[in-house]
């Protein structure tokens, strides 16, 4: 991680003129680069070591502190700053989607469930059409991760089933912030939702990611207002999905 700290440093110039935004883009782009040399240099002796370097939460914490000290230097030097300095989404998005990157983790279910929670934690608060649309590309990636984590579990890599288990919850979430953009008007992604929370919270590979969930997740929200909907509404979903309903609302209106 101290690599990561390392680059956070040079990620984003203090000035703020036009030709700072392009130097912000280009030491973006530099430092993509750094990250993909640094996980082909380390893919093939240790991968879980370098694992983290792609984690969103990660990057996150890393990339966005640099935001915190520069906004913090610009203030104390009575410096107006143009530059929003409160996340690092737009830099997290390129290191996703550098193509090199991409070609090297392909592979790894871990890359695109991490890909599709970056999407879903940077959107999260948006209801543009524009975010509706990213949220729709973050569940493929997500079902990519399920699915290649599966494929890789029957293959006898078991290591995986926590990879599985964490992008069945990352879909459910997903599913159900989409439900709630679209306002529940669209049954068949109502279903989705409600097929993929029941697989979440039924899956004992996962308990104490669930538990978490339950009381601590910004998702939840979506979660009771998808249980409000079955309620309130008797068409909400058909009529084959009843288990799935009670079950979820035992889970719900029980916690």
């Amino acid at each position: 991680m101290g690599l990561l700290q390392i680059l956070s440093a040079y990620v984003y110039p203090s000035d703020c003129s036009e030709i700072s935004h392009q130097i912000l883009r280009q030491h973006q782009n530099n430092v993509c680069e750094a990250i993909y040399k640094i996980l082909l240099s380390f893919s093939k002796i240790d991968i879980d070591n370098v694992k983290e370097f792609l984690q969103f939460d990660k990057l996150n914490d890393i990339f966005s502190r640099v935001y915190s000290e520069s906004s913090i230097h610009s203030i104390s030097e009575n410096k107006i700053s143009r530059i929003p300095k409160s996340g690092a989404a737009s830099f997290i998005y390129k290191v996703y989607e550098n193509e090199n990157i991409k070609q090297l983790k392909a592979d790894d279910p871990n890359y695109w469930l991490q890909r599709a929670k970056s999407i879903y934690m940077t959107n999260y608060r948006n209801t543009s059409d524009s975010s509706k649309e990213k949220i729709l590309e973050a569940i493929d990636w997500a079902k990519k991760a399920e699915q290649d984590s599966r494929m890789k579990i029957d293959n006898g890599e078991s290591r995986y089933l926590r990879t599985e288990s964490n992008a069945i919850m990352q879909i459910a979430l997903l599913y159900g912030k989409y439900a709630n953009m679209r306002k529940y008007i669209d049954k068949n992604i109502n279903e989705f939702a409600l097929r993929y929370y029941y697989k979440m919270f039924s899956d004992t590979n996962n308990i104490e990611a669930v538990k978490t969930f339950l009381y601590y997740s910004r998702g939840k929200q979506d979660f009771q207002m998808l249980l409000g909907q079955i309620i309130s509404k008797p068409d909400f979903v058909g009529k084959e999905w009843e288990d799935e309903m009670n079950f979820l609302l035992n889970i719900g209106l029980g916690r």
